[in-house]
């Protein structure tokens, strides 16, 4: 999900007096939360090795939490 305006959807702007030349100003990602029941193993491809993790991060405009996925592979031996 990009951290533009355009991907905020209908979410509210909860500093609009914070915009610059009349633009929206994206926020920051803040408190990431891995959920460890969730994270773990995955199928890989030959003797590459992956884990998937799922976490949880705030964001500052909008003001809000989002549920994250990420996998990460090692390269073939």
């Amino acid at each position: 999900m990009p951290l533009t305006p355009s991907g905020c959807g209908a979410q509210r702007d909860f500093w609009p007096r914070r915009h610059k030349d009349q633009k929206f100003v994206a926020g920051g990602l803040y408190a990431p939360y891995v959920i460890n029941r969730y994270t773990g193993p995955v199928a890989a491809e030959g003797s590459s090795r992956a884990s998937t993790t799922y976490w949880l991060v705030s964001t500052s405009n909008p003001y809000e939490v989002s549920l994250m996925r990420t996998t990460l592979q090692t390269g073939s031996n």
